[in-house]
């Protein structure tokens, strides 16, 4: 999608906002959408996103002095949201001391219907399901979905979501799913509070589940052994944050867990309870590009870097692990508006009672090129590489881990490499 922000040549830091206007338009408002009555229709069972809701993600007020990096950081925080589209801030000046602001937003579709049959080979499925990521207009996503399949001792299961980015207009978000399936029942519950902009202070998150899950292990795409095991898991973090350019973050955690299963084999992270510190530094900045993952459309990739470092003993006695400890590198660059390329690299460290360490790397890449004639071409690799593994980590590869033209869990072992080339053609860069 287009964004444009007009700037003045006058120095805007001296200048105030006088008064900052929100248009919102309909899924369709061209001049010859409108004249198509299928295309009113639509626009009017359509909740328009309410004012409120794209108000909130703005950084700035009446009275406030212009600031375009506030400026731009707004239009961001508005691309993040999936029920938006088209964004525009439009700068008029009105004096030399007073601006006038003009905030534009265009909804996109957010609702969706899921029905699926299907009977093949003695096998009977279904999947019903209805999803909303903008419930009446709120900002609100919703899910339920009931799904069935023949081949399950239990056949029937259920998912039910309720996502409230922003409760009561706060900084705080608020996640509840519900899921019942043979293979996870759980309950999960999340209040958080992310740095919702650059220079936001703090950030913080509350999380918790408990279920049961069936833990299969696969050899050939089979299933050659399973046990069922309950959890509860309970975590927190806060961090705080410092300097405007280059950032610190330090950061405090604490994680617990609790399994149980007739035949147990416990996992480094499972019977834990991890206090522990950590560190965050990084340096980024935004650039705005059409031609990485939203198909053309417009869209905020950051550039820089990122390090954290991790590390936390285990203060639960009766656990075999000792401590955890974890590295994160991250950097991105943009080389001439036409190639953007992203390193992640991680390592994971378990230390163990009498027992060699369990580690685990993992490494990524993402490259993609603007080339002629409204193409791109992306090419991106993964690898993970586990040390000391139990059985219960094998790594699988397949069809529902990026592996296309291969069936569910048909590869597992303790090393995985995923490789992808893709040539997209994008008729959005037309725009």
């Amino acid at each position: 999608y287009s964004c444009r922000l007009y700037s003045q040549t006058l120095q805007t830091a001296q200048r105030s906002i006088h008064i900052f206007i929100i248009v919102r338009l309909f899924l369709f408002s061209g001049d010859e959408q409108l004249q198509n009555p299928v295309y009113r229709f639509i626009n009017f069972l359509h909740p328009l996103t309410k004012e409120d809701i794209i108000k909130r993600e703005l950084l700035f007020s009446e009275g406030d002095s212009i600031q375009l990096e506030l400026v731009e950081e707004s239009m961001r925080n508005l691309r993040k949201l999936n029920f938006i589209g088209d964004v525009s801030i439009k700068i008029d000046s009105l004096s030399l001391s007073k601006v006038n602001l003009v905030v534009t937003t265009h909804d996109k579709s957010t609702k969706g219907l899921r029905t699926n049959f299907n009977s093949t080979g003695g096998l009977n499925k279904a999947d019903l399901g209805y999803k909303d990521s903008n419930l009446m207009g709120m900002g609100i996503k919703v899910l339920v979905n009931y799904n069935y399949r023949s081949d399950r001792k239990n056949p029937h299961g259920t998912k039910i979501q309720f996502d409230d980015k922003r409760i009561f207009n706060s900084y705080w978000r608020s996640l509840f799913q519900y899921k019942n399936a043979e293979e996870l029942n759980i309950q999960t519950l999340l209040f958080e509070r992310i740095f919702y902009r650059e220079n936001a202070n703090w950030a913080a998150s509350i999380y918790g589940d408990k279920g049961k899950a069936l833990d299969r292990i696969y050899k050939a795409g089979e299933v050659i052994s399973e046990q069922s095991i309950s959890s509860q898991n309970i975590s927190s973090w806060f961090s705080k944050s410092w300097g405007s350019k280059h950032k610190i973050r330090p950061i405090l955690f604490y994680s617990h867990n609790r399994s149980t299963a007739k035949q147990l084999q416990l996992l480094p992270f499972e019977d834990i309870d991890f206090v522990g510190i950590g560190f965050n530094s990084l340096s980024r900045k935004f650039k705005t590009v059409r031609f990485i993952d939203q198909m053309g459309r417009m869209e905020d990739q950051p550039t820089g870097y990122s390090t954290s470092f991790f590390i936390a003993p285990n203060v639960n006695r009766s656990s075999p692990t000792n401590y955890f400890s974890q590295i994160k590198l991250t950097t991105a660059f943009l080389f001439m508006d036409k190639f953007y390329s992203a390193l992640d690299f991680s390592y994971i460290h378990f230390d163990i009672k009498n027992t060699p360490s369990n580690q685990t790397f993992g490494f990524k890449t993402h490259h993609y090129i603007k080339a002629p004639f409204k193409q791109t071409i992306g090419v991106r690799t993964s690898l993970l590489v586990s040390k000391n593994g139990a059985e219960r980590q094998q790594i699988i590869l397949g069809a529902t881990t990026g592996l296309r033209g291969y069936s569910a869990f048909e590869n597992s072992g303790s090393n995985r490499f995923i490789g992808n080339i893709e040539n997209r053609d994008l008729p959005e860069l037309d725009r």
